[in-house]
């Protein structure tokens, strides 16, 4: 089971069609009756979209599950004269913990990652500070050897 607090905003259509059907099934009705209708549409059809996906592809792609969710919605509220203005998500969390052990299985895998990056820097850094000691030491032997030759030329010249 998923729990998915959310907000929907609805008005009467603007476009003609809709309009129309706004004439034909709004116009003797109440506004509670007219909010209650857009409820029951708007949860059966939460409904479907959810029982269409995975908790994982509802987590993993939020975009589409409001996408569809919006799709849905716009198509049966238009057929009542209604427009859907906004959909907002508030969260999305499920009975059986699936959806957060995936948040903690994402985090550690984040933090893997990053550990791994940062081992690598550490280890090419300590190449780097090796190498230049290296060639520090290259460079101060050979002109230590250069200063011995040439001491040597002057004392036996």
């Amino acid at each position: 089971r998923i729990d998915v607090p959310s907000v929907f905003t609805v008005a009467i259509g603007k476009e003609d069609a809709v309009l129309d059907n706004a004439t034909v099934r709004l116009l003797d009705l109440s506004v509670d009756d007219v909010r209650l209708q857009a409820e029951e549409i708007i949860l059966g059809q939460l409904r479907q979209v959810v029982a269409t996906l995975t908790i994982e592809q509802i987590n993993q792609d939020r975009q589409r599950f409001m996408d569809e969710i919006s799709d849905h919605c716009s198509t049966e509220l238009n057929k009542i004269g209604l427009e859907l203005l906004n959909v907002n998500i508030t969260n999305i969390d499920d009975n059986d913990g699936v959806i957060k052990a995936m948040g903690r299985n994402a985090a550690a895998k984040a933090v893997e990652k990053a550990n791994v990056e940062v081992a690598i820097a550490e280890k090419n850094g300590a190449i780097g500070v090796n190498k230049e000691l290296t060639e520090k030491d290259s460079t101060n032997a050979q002109l230590n050897k250069e200063r011995e030759v040439a001491v040597r030329e002057a004392h036996t010249a």
